[in-house]
């Protein structure tokens, strides 16, 4: 098995993220989701422990609440099952005991289904062989054993030998519990059986197939679980399955799992943020990200808007329906394919076309809720890459800035009462010293609306400025 190429990403993004939780003592039992029930081991001041259940008992004795830490070190070194060696040196403070240097090592693994079974050549070869009777016998023995930690593993012989599919296997089931668990691990491990359930659910579902449509269920379901556990933690699992999934999928069905997390992710979610709230935490939240950086959560987001056109047809379907969906997360898979954007292949057109078009139904519609997204995604896609729209500032002095030659009266008129009415949301200084500064043409008759705009800007950045909750550095 190959090495993983991005040790390095996984070594610092899981003890970024596992030491988030244990430094955290009402969040450092959820450090059981890291380890296996079985095979995880861990040496602690001398103590071996090995299960997660036992893993648990010991992280939920530790009496220490304050914990002060500086990482010196984060050595990452790859493993040829795939998996990643990290050592950590730095220095350690719990409670009031004085400072000290420690050390920890960590060893991540990929699934113990993803390891090779004894005998297991030899396994494959015999199955090549039987006849139709035999393998009666060798699917009804399969179906009646519990499922296991290698049963992943023989269910994949079993589906290339041609005596039971993933698909089969799954429908086989008695309960929806048993399947979302199976389906937990086909999410980890043996991608091919989780695409033969993807194309037997897709390829059924426009012709009502009952089988195609409970799968299809169990799909949605297992991907919005882990979704959902992804926020939480974010390596949670050792890969991002959507990658290791795409040497077995049509490219009519990888859009199809595209689509379904999309639509998990930005309508499908517990919460959905508001456009006001997402006004004043832009910069929040762009901050949030970054932790997020090399994670298995990351990768997967990335891989979403790898088809940067259906992505932004994504964003304009939303818009023109009015749909609530999750403004947090569009930002940040915006920012992530702004940072891919190459000019060479004219991709920032695409980006440049699309803030176009919303600008114009902004005018022309007098939409106060598509004048946030706009003014949100030029804020995100500047940050992200000042080679496709320049800073923000040029952006908002060539749309808004020189407005008055591309919109009629009455649209000037609007836009500027839109932005007007914005004002009390906006918390970001840099935006609103951008906003104050930047001239704005008028039409005749009409400088009050730009001179008012500009005092209330003025205004409300002495106002934040008085609350003392904001400093910045602003550029010449």
């Amino acid at each position: 098995m190959a090495i993983n190429p991005q040790y390095e990403e996984i070594g610092k993004g899981f003890v970024t993220q596992y030491y988030a939780l244990f430094d955290d003592s009402t969040q450092r039992p959820s450090l059981v989701n890291l380890y296996n029930a079985e095979l995880s081991f861990m040496t602690f001041e001398g103590q071996q422990i090995q299960g997660a259940a036992k893993i648990l008992e010991k992280l939920q004795s530790l009496t220490f609440q304050n914990i002060k830490r500086v990482l010196t070190a984060v050595d990452s070194q790859p493993m040829f099952d795939g998996g990643v060696l990290i050592n950590v040196l730095g220095r350690l403070q719990c409670d009031e005991d004085p400072p000290h240097a420690y050390s920890q090592t960590f060893e991540t693994k990929r699934r113990i289904g993803m390891l090779d079974l004894p005998y297991e050549a030899e396994y494959r070869g015999q199955l090549t062989h039987l006849g139709y009777n035999e393998k009666d016998i060798v699917k009804e023995a399969f179906l009646r054993q519990e499922w296991n930690m290698g049963s992943a593993r023989v269910l994949n012989m079993l589906q290339e030998a041609n005596i039971l599919t993933a698909s089969e296997y799954i429908l086989s089931l008695d309960t929806i519990e048993l399947m979302q668990q199976i389906m937990n691990d086909l999410l980890e491990t043996e991608y091919n059986l989780l695409a033969h359930i993807i194309r037997y659910a897709y390829q059924g579902a426009g012709h009502h197939n009952v089988q195609s449509h409970t799968l299809t269920n169990i799909l949605k379901e297992s991907f919005r679980a882990l979704l959902s556990d992804l926020k939480e933690t974010p390596n949670v699992i050792p890969r991002s399955y959507f990658h290791a999934l795409q040497p077995y999928l049509l490219p009519a069905e990888l859009k199809r799992v595209t689509d379904e997390h999309l639509q998990l992710l930005l309508v499908g979610c517990d919460t959905i943020d508001g456009l006001d709230e997402a006004i004043g935490k832009q910069a929040q939240w762009r901050d949030e990200m970054k932790t997020l950086r090399g994670t298995v959560l990351d990768c997967l987001l990335r891989e979403l808007v790898h088809d940067k056109a259906h992505f932004i047809d994504v964003l304009k379907g939303f818009g023109k329906t009015c749909c609530p969906f999750s403004i947090k997360y569009a930002l940040y898979l915006l920012h992530a394919m702004a940072q891919t954007v190459t000019l060479e292949q004219s991709e920032d057109k695409l980006l440049k076309n699309f803030l176009k078009e919303l600008f114009r139904s902004v005018v022309e519609m007098e939409s106060i809720s598509e004048m946030k997204l706009l003014l949100l995604f030029a804020r995100e896609i500047s940050t992200a890459n000042e080679a496709i729209l320049g800073t923000y500032s040029s952006w908002y002095k060539q749309t808004i800035g020189e407005m008055t030659y591309s919109v009629r009266k009455h649209q000037f008129i609007s836009t500027m009462e839109m932005l007007t009415a914005l004002l009390p949301l906006e918390q970001d200084l840099e935006v609103l010293e951008v906003h104050s500064r930047i001239a704005i043409s008028a039409p005749a008759k009409c400088n009050d609306y730009v001179l008012s705009y500009k005092q209330l800007c003025r205004a409300h950045i002495a106002q934040l400025k008085a609350s003392g909750s904001t400093t910045i550095v602003l550029e010449d």
